[in-house]
């Protein structure tokens, strides 16, 4: 499942603070405060893909509104490193990590996917390189460089924070 995020609009330009994503990417209020637990289901896989959903909502909700955060205290911030990472194989793809949360041996990292290359990029998660619980993009293309959508949010889950998980493959 991938959520539309913005309707195609680019969170292009220089990294920006959760204030100005906010206004550049708004996301509906939640159904439901994001501290309350989706309710277990007895179905291994189906639990975890709902804290896996769960998660996801939490760094997109935090990332635009610091409040939201506040909701949930089992979700803790945490660093992330401020130099691009290689999660996509093509070095005309950029990709930053924004912010990270941690929730008991899961991590989720909000990161900005750019395209710096001349041709418009399928972005198909499968490819992402590292081992991922889950990844959700905003959009499914990027745009080439310099063009509206030529970026990205993605939302990675995994068991060890994102730049560990891809400091080992680096090229």
């Amino acid at each position: 499942m991938r959520p539309v995020i913005g309707a195609g609009r680019s969170t292009g330009g220089a990294e920006a603070p959760p204030q100005a994503a906010a206004q550049a990417l708004p996301v509906p209020a939640p159904a439901r405060p994001a501290a309350e637990v989706v309710p277990a289901t007895g179905d291994p896989a189906v639990d975890a893909q709902a804290r896996y959903v769960r998660l996801t909502r939490h760094a997109l909700l935090a990332w635009r509104d610091a409040a939201t955060a506040a909701l949930d205290p089992a979700i803790a911030p945490r660093e992330v490193p401020r130099r691009p990472l290689p999660l996509w194989p093509d070095a005309a793809v950029r990709t930053l990590p924004l912010a990270a949360w941690q929730e008991g041996e899961l991590f989720v990292t909000l990161m900005r996917i750019q395209n710096e290359g001349d041709a418009e990029l399928a972005l198909d998660p499968r490819r992402f390189r590292g081992q991922w619980r889950a990844a959700t993009v905003e959009q499914p293309r990027l745009a080439a460089r310099d063009r509206d959508a030529d970026a990205a949010l993605v939302v990675l889950v995994s068991e060890r924070p994102a730049a560990d998980v891809l400091e080992e493959i680096r090229p």
